[in-house]
């Protein structure tokens, strides 16, 4: 028996030597043209049915499948050996069984809900007894009368147009949109003189772009 010599073997060293240029395309002009007949093609697959590859995809012949019993629904599944230790037949079995799911619908014990008692209401930290002072979701406000109002308003002032009209214009949708800032300004949030009718492409969003837009958005109201 032949013995490995001794040493220490990095990996990616190349024990033999490698071909040169020339042998390598005198290897390649050989073999250019050359075609594999169909009889050679069963051969080949015939030798090779049955082997195991760990890297091929999991619906390749060489990889055994394993029956089991899902653990949720109890009905019989087959995975692969490269999933051995697999539990459940679909994601539905498996996130009905979670930890998170399960926990639904279980009561709360008297204690519990005792706390919780204590600290709704008027007996939270941060209850704010003025309820006139309570900020309103902006989304909530778009609902409002008084703003469907105010919109309409802006709207028929600028006849149904977006006021920086111009090839980049985005279709005929249409958004009235505050010159300043309802966050800064509340009390100009249904004042008419505060609102322009502007398409989506031109409708800025972000704090910057509106403080920008400003003095724009005026001028373009003196031209009525």
């Amino acid at each position: 028996m032949v013995s490995m010599p001794k040493g220490i073997y990095t990996r990616g060293t190349i024990i033999r030597n490698p071909h040169s240029e020339e042998t390598r395309l005198k290897i390649g002009l050989a073999h250019l043209g050359k075609t594999i007949s169909d009889e050679t093609k069963l051969k080949l697959s015939l030798v090779k049915m049955g082997c195991k590859y760990p890297n091929r995809k999991r619906y390749s012949k060489g990889i055994t499948k394993i029956d089991k019993v899902c653990l949720f629904c109890k009905n019989p599944f087959q995975t692969d050996c490269l999933m051995p230790n697999k539990k459940f037949c679909s994601q539905t079995c498996y996130h009905k069984t979670s930890s998170h799911i399960t926990t639904l619908g279980m009561k709360g014990s008297e204690k519990q809900k005792q706390v919780m008692r204590e600290r709704t209401g008027e007996k939270h930290f941060a209850w704010i007894k003025d309820r006139t002072q309570v900020k309103r979701r902006f989304k909530e406000s778009l609902s409002t009368a008084k703003y469907q109002e105010w919109r309409t308003k802006v709207f028929a002032r600028d006849n149904f147009k977006c006021k920086m009209l111009n090839k980049d214009c985005s279709g005929k949708y249409i958004e009235a949109h505050h010159i300043l800032r309802l966050k800064d300004y509340p009390e100009l949030s249904y004042v008419i003189t505060n609102g322009i009718t502007l398409c989506k492409f031109h409708h800025p969003i972000g704090k910057e772009k509106e403080t920008k837009l400003v003095s724009t958005f005026r001028k373009l109201l003196t031209i009525l």
